[in-house]
Protein backbone atom coordinates (compact mmCIF):
# COMPACT_ATOMS: atom_id res chain seq x y z
CA UNK A 1 0.00 0.00 0.00
CA UNK A 2 1.46 3.50 -0.89
CA UNK A 3 1.75 6.18 1.70
CA UNK A 4 -1.61 8.37 -0.41
CA UNK A 5 -3.11 5.51 -0.35
CA UNK A 6 -2.75 4.83 3.49
CA UNK A 7 -3.34 8.71 4.10
CA UNK A 8 -6.83 8.92 1.80
CA UNK A 9 -7.70 5.86 4.33
CA UNK A 10 -6.68 7.10 7.27
CA UNK A 11 -8.58 10.27 6.74
CA UNK A 12 -11.76 8.78 6.21
CA UNK A 13 -11.45 7.43 9.61
CA UNK A 14 -13.18 8.61 12.96
CA UNK A 15 -10.44 9.14 16.25
CA UNK A 16 -11.31 5.99 18.20
CA UNK A 17 -10.65 4.01 14.60
CA UNK A 18 -7.60 5.70 14.53
CA UNK A 19 -6.76 4.74 18.30
CA UNK A 20 -7.87 1.26 17.26
CA UNK A 21 -5.43 1.55 14.41
CA UNK A 22 -1.94 2.49 16.53
CA UNK A 23 -2.92 0.59 19.25
CA UNK A 24 -2.89 -2.56 17.20
CA UNK A 25 0.44 -1.66 15.57
CA UNK A 26 1.86 -0.81 18.90
CA UNK A 27 0.48 -4.18 20.00
CA UNK A 28 1.96 -5.98 16.43
CA UNK A 29 6.03 -5.19 16.35
CA UNK A 30 8.88 -4.50 18.18
CA UNK A 31 9.75 -1.68 15.86
CA UNK A 32 6.71 -0.27 15.78
CA UNK A 33 6.71 0.03 19.73
CA UNK A 34 9.95 1.38 19.85
CA UNK A 35 9.11 3.94 17.35
CA UNK A 36 5.78 5.03 19.66
CA UNK A 37 8.18 5.00 22.70
CA UNK A 38 10.28 6.87 21.10
CA UNK A 39 7.90 9.13 19.90
CA UNK A 40 6.20 10.01 22.88
CA UNK A 41 9.21 10.03 24.91
CA UNK A 42 12.34 11.32 22.64
CA UNK A 43 15.46 10.01 24.21
CA UNK A 44 18.26 10.14 21.73
CA UNK A 45 20.82 8.79 24.26
CA UNK A 46 18.69 5.48 25.01
CA UNK A 47 18.00 4.91 21.11
CA UNK A 48 21.99 5.30 20.43
CA UNK A 49 22.90 2.96 22.93
CA UNK A 50 20.36 0.25 21.94
CA UNK A 51 21.52 0.35 18.23
CA UNK A 52 24.78 0.39 19.67
CA UNK A 53 24.96 -2.48 21.13
CA UNK A 54 23.13 -4.23 18.76
CA UNK A 55 25.34 -3.54 16.00
CA UNK A 56 28.38 -4.58 18.57
CA UNK A 57 26.30 -8.04 18.43
CA UNK A 58 26.37 -8.60 15.56
CA UNK A 59 30.09 -7.58 15.02
CA UNK A 60 30.68 -10.21 17.79
CA UNK A 61 29.69 -12.70 15.56
CA UNK A 62 32.49 -15.67 14.75
CA UNK A 63 32.96 -18.94 13.95
CA UNK A 64 36.45 -20.42 13.42
CA UNK A 65 38.68 -17.58 13.30
CA UNK A 66 36.36 -15.50 10.72
CA UNK A 67 33.84 -12.74 11.73
CA UNK A 68 30.14 -13.38 11.07
CA UNK A 69 28.87 -10.20 10.90
CA UNK A 70 26.19 -9.33 8.22
CA UNK A 71 27.17 -5.75 6.93
CA UNK A 72 23.51 -5.57 5.64
CA UNK A 73 22.52 -5.85 8.91
CA UNK A 74 24.76 -3.53 9.97
CA UNK A 75 23.82 -0.50 7.64
CA UNK A 76 19.95 -1.53 8.34
CA UNK A 77 20.68 -1.22 11.93
CA UNK A 78 22.18 2.48 11.30
CA UNK A 79 19.39 3.69 8.41
CA UNK A 80 16.56 2.39 10.94
CA UNK A 81 18.94 4.91 13.38
CA UNK A 82 18.42 7.51 11.34
CA UNK A 83 14.94 7.06 10.35
CA UNK A 84 14.10 7.76 14.37
CA UNK A 85 14.85 11.79 12.77
CA UNK A 86 17.39 11.86 15.49
CA UNK A 87 19.94 14.69 14.64
CA UNK A 88 22.85 14.31 12.21
CA UNK A 89 25.54 14.40 14.30
CA UNK A 90 24.16 11.51 16.37
CA UNK A 91 23.82 9.39 13.30
CA UNK A 92 27.46 10.35 12.48
CA UNK A 93 28.79 9.08 15.79
CA UNK A 94 26.85 5.73 15.17
CA UNK A 95 28.55 5.27 12.06
CA UNK A 96 32.06 6.53 12.95
CA UNK A 97 31.54 4.42 16.32
CA UNK A 98 30.99 1.23 14.21
CA UNK A 99 33.18 1.85 11.89
CA UNK A 100 35.90 1.87 14.58
CA UNK A 101 34.48 -1.41 16.33
CA UNK A 102 34.75 -3.16 12.65
CA UNK A 103 38.66 -1.85 12.77
CA UNK A 104 39.20 -2.87 16.16
CA UNK A 105 37.83 -6.82 15.48
CA UNK A 106 40.16 -6.98 12.22
CA UNK A 107 42.93 -7.28 14.15
CA UNK A 108 41.66 -10.81 15.99
CA UNK A 109 39.48 -12.28 12.99
CA UNK A 110 39.57 -13.02 9.21
CA UNK A 111 37.17 -10.99 7.58
CA UNK A 112 35.21 -12.14 4.12
CA UNK A 113 35.98 -10.22 0.94
CA UNK A 114 31.82 -8.63 1.65
CA UNK A 115 32.58 -7.75 4.85
CA UNK A 116 35.88 -6.09 3.86
CA UNK A 117 34.22 -4.04 1.04
CA UNK A 118 31.33 -3.26 3.42
CA UNK A 119 33.48 -1.33 5.76
CA UNK A 120 35.51 0.44 3.15
CA UNK A 121 31.88 1.34 1.80
CA UNK A 122 30.78 2.66 5.36
CA UNK A 123 34.08 4.59 5.72
CA UNK A 124 32.68 6.53 2.36
CA UNK A 125 29.08 7.08 3.22
CA UNK A 126 30.12 8.49 6.82
CA UNK A 127 32.68 10.64 4.77
CA UNK A 128 29.83 11.60 2.53
CA UNK A 129 27.05 12.02 5.39
CA UNK A 130 29.37 14.19 7.28
CA UNK A 131 29.68 15.89 3.62
CA UNK A 132 26.51 16.44 3.22
CA UNK A 133 25.60 17.67 6.57
CA UNK A 134 27.87 20.26 7.01
CA UNK A 135 30.26 18.41 9.03
CA UNK A 136 32.90 17.38 7.34
CA UNK A 137 35.97 19.39 9.75
CA UNK A 138 34.63 17.35 12.54
CA UNK A 139 33.82 14.21 10.50
CA UNK A 140 37.27 13.91 8.77
CA UNK A 141 39.22 14.70 12.35
CA UNK A 142 37.48 12.08 13.93
CA UNK A 143 38.33 9.97 10.38
CA UNK A 144 41.79 11.08 11.02
CA UNK A 145 41.99 10.01 14.78
CA UNK A 146 40.23 6.95 14.03
CA UNK A 147 42.65 5.87 10.97
CA UNK A 148 45.27 6.77 13.27
CA UNK A 149 44.58 5.03 16.16
CA UNK A 150 42.57 2.03 15.58
CA UNK A 151 42.41 1.14 11.76
CA UNK A 152 45.39 -1.50 10.66
CA UNK A 153 47.45 -0.60 8.05
CA UNK A 154 46.03 -2.38 5.46
CA UNK A 155 42.78 -0.79 6.12
CA UNK A 156 44.20 2.50 6.84
CA UNK A 157 45.19 2.45 3.14
CA UNK A 158 42.46 0.88 1.61
CA UNK A 159 39.76 3.53 3.39
CA UNK A 160 42.24 6.10 1.88
CA UNK A 161 42.17 5.13 -1.74
CA UNK A 162 38.23 4.30 -0.98
CA UNK A 163 38.31 8.04 0.47
CA UNK A 164 39.54 9.20 -2.89
CA UNK A 165 37.80 7.42 -5.56
CA UNK A 166 34.94 8.81 -3.79
CA UNK A 167 36.38 12.32 -4.88
CA UNK A 168 37.20 13.65 -1.45
CA UNK A 169 40.47 15.67 -1.56
CA UNK A 170 43.79 14.15 -1.18
CA UNK A 171 44.82 16.39 1.61
CA UNK A 172 41.74 16.24 3.60
CA UNK A 173 43.45 14.88 6.58
CA UNK A 174 46.84 16.52 6.14
CA UNK A 175 45.59 19.67 7.61
CA UNK A 176 44.25 18.15 11.03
Amino acid sequence: MSKAKLRKELQTMTHPQLVDVVMAAYDSSPKAKQYFEFFLNPDVTKLYDAALATVEKEIRRSSRGYCKARISFIRAEIRGFAAFGVPADDVARLMISTLRMLLANYQNYYYTDALTKGTLRLAADYMRYCAENDMLGTGAAKMRETLDTTAPKYFRRAIEERLAEENFPQNLFQNL
